[in-house]
């Protein structure tokens, strides 16, 4: 994952965090893309929230 600061047209700096990676559901044999750009990161505050969210989102595809 990447952390960077995005310019927001004020003189204050937003992070903002971007991240790729291909994962494989193990008891499918599936593989899924996931992808977040410049996503606002108050504090670098903790992945967990968008994990849970990928998370969700292979569940719901996988077991509708």
């Amino acid at each position: 994952m990447g952390f960077g600061s995005v310019h927001t047209g004020t003189p204050t700096q937003q992070a903002v965090a971007s991240e790729a990676a291909i994962v494989q559901e193990n008891s499918t044999g599936s593989r899924f893309v996931l992808v977040f750009q410049n996503l606002p990161f108050a504090n670098n505050a903790s992945i967990k929230p968008v994990s849970q969210v990928f998370d969700a989102a292979i569940a719901a595809f996988l077991f509708p």
